[in-house]
């Protein structure tokens, strides 16, 4: 489930790991501040990520950008789905 409100993104999917999607090398402007707590800086935007093993809440003043910034509207559940049943030998690779 992903929820968006005035100035921030729920977001409840065990799917979404933040740290994960952050630390993969592909992402360069972020700073971790704690162990659940990110800032991201894209361009003029900035956000606060703050994560549990429950959810993931992305607070800032431009939720339309970093909503499409995560790209999530995009299920990508179903799309490891599509994956494996093209090749059931890629779910040992998919996580």
């Amino acid at each position: 489930m992903v929820k968006k409100e005035k100035n921030k993104i729920i977001i409840i999917d065990k799917n979404f790991d933040i740290k994960k999607i952050l630390e993969c090398g592909q992402v360069f402007s972020f700073k971790k501040l704690s162990d659940n707590l990110y800032r991201v800086v894209s361009t003029n935007k900035v956000c606060l990520i703050n994560f549990d093993d429950k959810k993931t809440e992305i607070k800032t003043n431009d939720v339309d950008y970093f909503f499409n910034y995560f790209d999530l509207s995009t299920n990508y559940e179903n799309i490891k789905e599509e994956i494996i049943k093209i090749d059931s030998e890629f779910k040992k690779y998919i996580t």
